[in-house]
């Protein structure tokens, strides 16, 4: 059931802040979904930099209930709304999921909220080489899986580039955003990324479960 599953990820959820601190690391950011996630965020006992995450590509890009940037920004604004002593230590924002889920619009509408709000924000980048086809051809595992779940309506236009790149053209990496990943950036790319606002997270037990080539900070 979906309370179940809610169940298991927010023990999830408290095994991982429960290991960080074990390791000394007090301030987290996290990503998550729906109020079980905020409740979570609320009781941890490390510092919390939490992302309400929006997805929408195709003709679920514009759909509130399917987790689309109206419904993400419905429950970011929750949050900051919530009186102080339940968010001490907390900060809130937007995470778009990634390129290959998450359309132009989304993106854009995420990041007019958080400049117009001072609100950080996060997203996947470069995670796979089948985020690089999918951007520069429209072609590939990505392609499939979206036309596999009726959300290719030819909407999207590849940008002919690279997943660092078309955050530059989205003006991404002109909010101090936080990217998650970036396992595959060439020179130009980490030059780019040089000259932004932008942090990287590179996640490194993430990179080895799904035997990811060596990631270019090496």
């Amino acid at each position: 059931t979906v309370a179940g599953a809610e169940t298991l990820l927010a023990a999830s959820m408290r095994e991982g802040f429960a290991q960080s601190l074990a390791a000394g690391v007090t301030t987290l950011a996290d990503i998550g979904c729906g109020h079980w996630t905020a409740d979570a965020w609320r009781a941890s006992p490390v510092n919390i930099v939490g992302f309400f995450e929006a997805i929408g590509m195709g003709p679920r890009r514009c759909v509130p209930h399917l987790r689309a940037i109206e419904k993400t920004i419905t429950d970011c604004q929750l949050m900051q709304s919530a009186p102080l002593d339940d968010i001490m230590s907390r900060i809130f924002g937007i995470s778009p999921h990634a390129p290959y889920s998450t359309g132009p619009e989304v993106y854009q509408q995420a990041i007019d909220y958080v400049r117009s709000h001072g609100l950080p924000i996060c997203t996947h980048l470069a995670e796979t080489r089948d985020e690089i086809e999918f951007l520069s051809l429209g072609t590939g595992p990505f392609r499939e899986l979206l036309e596999q779940r009726g959300l290719w309506d030819g909407s999207f236009t590849p940008p002919g580039c690279s997943p660092v790149e078309y955050a530059a053209r989205l003006g991404l990496l002109d909010r101090r955003p936080l990217l998650a990943h970036v396992n595959y950036a060439d020179e130009a790319d980490i030059a780019l990324l040089a000259r932004s606002a932008a942090s990287v997270a590179y996640c490194p037990r993430t990179h080895q479960f799904f035997r990811h080539e060596l990631h270019p900070f090496r």
